[in-house]
């Protein structure tokens, strides 16, 4: 959110998800090199950001993932815990 300079993207205060306010977004990209995830990426008919909303809470890339590879985590830590155990569990 810091890196954009038209102050056109804002996290929910309940959900925590990311919202672009698509009037106020000029295409710079500044989010997308910011984004150490990879969930915003500009949409190549408007030039507008797209940031990743989990579907609403249901996230379908996770639902279609074949090798079930993908989680949604809330912080860092628990990110390194689910990959620590996802690793350990393969390599048994």
């Amino acid at each position: 959110m810091k890196a954009c300079p038209e102050k056109a993207l804002a996290q929910s205060e309940k959900s925590g998800i990311l919202m672009v306010k698509e009037k106020q977004c000029k295409g710079c990209d500044w989010c997308i090199q910011a984004c150490p995830h990879g969930g915003i990426v500009l949409h190549p008919d408007t030039g507008i950001v797209i940031a990743c909303d989990l579907c609403q809470g249901e996230p379908k890339c996770i639902e279609a993932c074949p090798e079930e590879a993908l989680d949604v985590v809330t912080s860092d830590e628990a990110a390194e815990k689910t990959v620590h155990r996802r690793y350990g569990q393969a390599s048994r």
